[in-house]
């Protein structure tokens, strides 16, 4: 299957806060959807979010970028973060919104291919540069000391998204289309095993947006 230009996710049993905010980013996930990066590499869309709470700091997850590491939407600051699947790691922090995020990642798909395979270590740190200073002007707390997108601008400057390193991992997108396999939520998409303990139950998620959030 080809890859999607948007997912739009499936939130119908989905506890949602009872915010504008949260409304808003109701109806960014389901009506406008996320645009789909270019590749599995930067992130693969979980079309049934959940919520999590390690560190007592509410998210839902909403993405995972790895095996171990998840996108999040931070319930009190709306803020996009990333997670690892451990309780005790600290939160990455990615951007200052949902929309802020997709603009992030709108910019960064419009810049590829950034080099070819062997990269020259010049080219990379010229594209890195590039794509450092779109996304500060995008969003600048986005490119603090060890968020998301800083390590990424590290990465790309010392030529690990070479073209053909990109192109030889590509993900199976049927497995995010509109109609999920019978088997979805398959438990390689969700975090195993250390994430199920911070992993809230309908229960939970029901009495969290129930909660006055001021």
């Amino acid at each position: 299957m080809n890859k999607p230009d948007t997912v739009h996710f499936r939130l119908d049993n989905v506890a949602f806060p009872h915010t504008f905010k949260w409304r808003n980013i109701y109806h960014i996930l389901v009506d406008d959807g996320l645009p789909c990066p270019f590749t599995g590499e930067l992130f693969r869309p979980i079309l049934t979010p959940f919520w999590v709470a390690p560190d007592q700091n509410q998210i839902l997850v909403f993405a995972r970028v790895s095996m171990s590491q998840a996108f999040g939407i931070e319930r009190q600051t709306g803020k996009v973060v990333m997670i690892l699947d451990a309780p005790s790691y600290p939160i990455s922090f990615v951007n200052s919104s949902l929309e802020l995020f997709i603009a992030s990642v709108s910019s960064f798909t419009e810049k590829y291919p950034f080099y070819p395979d062997p990269p020259d270590p010049d080219e990379c740190e010229a594209v890195a540069d590039e794509l450092k200073l779109t996304l500060y002007r995008i969003d600048p707390p986005s490119m603090s000391d060890c968020s998301f997108w800083s390590e990424l601008y590290w990465d790309i400057a010392q030529g690990d998204w070479s073209t053909t390193d990109i192109t030889s991992s590509e993900v199976d997108w049927s497995l995010y289309s509109e109609t999920p396999p019978p088997w979805w939520p398959h438990p390689r998409f969700f975090f195993q095993p250390t994430l199920d303990p911070i992993r809230l139950t309908d229960e939970q998620a029901n009495a969290l947006i129930g909660e006055s959030d001021g």
